[in-house]
């Protein structure tokens, strides 16, 4: 009689009851968070991980303290047989697979000169792979499922060459992933499984892209946790989207996203996450107005005009709040430096070197600087496309964009 669990469960509130999930790479971060939140409405979740870590224990620990049932699988997703293992071991002890979450993944930043390609085949395994082969091995037990979904954690298909310079192998590994859900998403349609992605619209604290980027420009991992869910209870269940977390959310009446930035008063510097564009919908929209009345042709012609006006933007409120040296170099036929200096004083925009040390290099061509200094277009959204180098300190990026929307917005 140990076994015997009796509930009485209100439906509208639990919409999750008793459903199994499985999620792959669930014992930290994202998979995590998913795994707590589907817990918090009384599912099963199978936790599956590579390795017999301690962190898969606790994760099953906390996940049935929020209220649901859990186990930890181990497997390692690029072996067929141990996949199969554990989908069965989940299906033993649940009776079914009624969500499935790819979350697993590698990640390779190298360009292709430099990439080994162990590496190379390490993140397709995981990722575009794994993906095929965890989906495949739980589809005979979605079918069965009344409400059955697959959720991958991958982005949407941007086809813009900045989102491969670099990284043209995880390019191929993530996109790998979001082909299951364009494929998937029609092959599954008839046995009614609703497959989709989910990505986040900024960097999350501690996942893998994560590593040079300060946690206070990042948001919780806790989004994709209520953005996953938002997903799984929505009527009608949707077929092939490609949600971004606070999309899924704001989507189903949700307006308060600054309670899942890691700091709420870095709401406005927080960091776009690969392949996502700044679309104009939350992150920023393209000043209408500029700061004068300069050709993009006229720009280096131009330079000590533009510096000139923008510079007259400055306060001493916003070099209490930066703190840092830009030095810049604008390449073309025509090179030049230029430093903004917004460390001492009432601020400074000058032509030439900054004779102090500055925090970060930027060199960038002559449109890339009229479109952020005379446009007023943030410069992060530059460097994300690949338009902008960046030397020293990245995360004085973010503070850089907050210099450009601030001044801008004093016109």
């Amino acid at each position: 009689m140990e076994d015997l669990h009796i509930e009485i469960v209100d439906k509208n509130v639990k919409k999750l009851y008793g459903k199994t999930a499985f999620i792959t790479g669930g014992a930290q971060g994202i998979g995590r968070e998913i795994a707590l939140r589907l817990a918090r409405d009384g599912a099963n979740v199978v936790i599956a991980a590579k390795t017999d870590k301690p962190q898969i224990h606790t994760t099953v620990y906390d996940v049935e303290f929020a209220g649901g049932r859990g186990l930890a699988v181990v497997m390692d997703i690029r072996h067929e047989d141990q996949v199969i293992r554990a989908v069965n071991m989940a299906v033993k002890k649940f009776g079914g697979i009624d969500i499935l979450v790819n979350n697993a993944s590698a990640i390779s930043l190298t360009d292709t000169q430099d990439s080994d390609m162990k590496d190379y085949d390490l993140i397709n395994d995981v990722n575009a792979r794994g993906t095929f082969l965890v989906t495949k091995t739980c589809l005979p037990y979605l079918k069965k499922s009344a409400s059955p979904h697959v959720l991958c954690i991958a982005p949407p298909i941007n086809l813009k060459t900045g989102w491969f310079i670099g990284r043209v192998g995880y390019a191929i590994a993530k996109y790998g992933m979001s082909m299951c859900v364009i494929g998937m998403a029609e092959e599954f349609r008839g046995y009614r499984i609703s497959v989709n992605a989910l990505w986040p619209r900024f960097v999350i604290e501690n996942d893998q892209g994560a590593a040079n980027i300060a946690k206070q420009v990042c948001r919780k991992a806790t989004i994709m946790g209520d953005a996953a869910y938002a997903i799984f209870t929505r009527e009608p269940r949707p077929i092939g989207e490609f949600f971004l977390d606070d999309q899924a959310l704001t989507q189903t009446g949700v307006t308060n996203l600054e309670s899942y930035c890691v700091d709420p008063s870095y709401v406005n510097m927080l960091v776009l996450n690969a392949f996502v564009d700044d679309s104009g919908t939350i992150v920023q929209k393209i000043v209408q107005k500029a700061t004068l009345d300069v050709d993009k042709s006229q720009t280096t012609v131009q330079m000590g005009k533009i510096i000139e006006k923008f510079e007259s933007l400055f306060d001493e409120d916003l070099v209490k709040k930066t703190k840092r040296i830009f030095q810049i170099e604008i390449t073309g036929d025509d090179p030049q430096k230029a430093y903004i200096d917004l460390k001492n004083g009432k601020g400074a925009f000058r032509v030439g070197e900054s004779p102090e040390k500055a925090d970060i290099h930027l060199s960038m061509a002559p449109d890339i600087f009229h479109n952020s200094f005379v446009l007023g277009i943030k410069p992060s959204f530059a460097y994300m496309n690949g338009f902008l180098k960046v030397q020293g300190d990245k995360t004085a990026l973010r503070l850089l964009d907050n210099v450009v929307r601030k001044s801008v917005a004093k016109l």
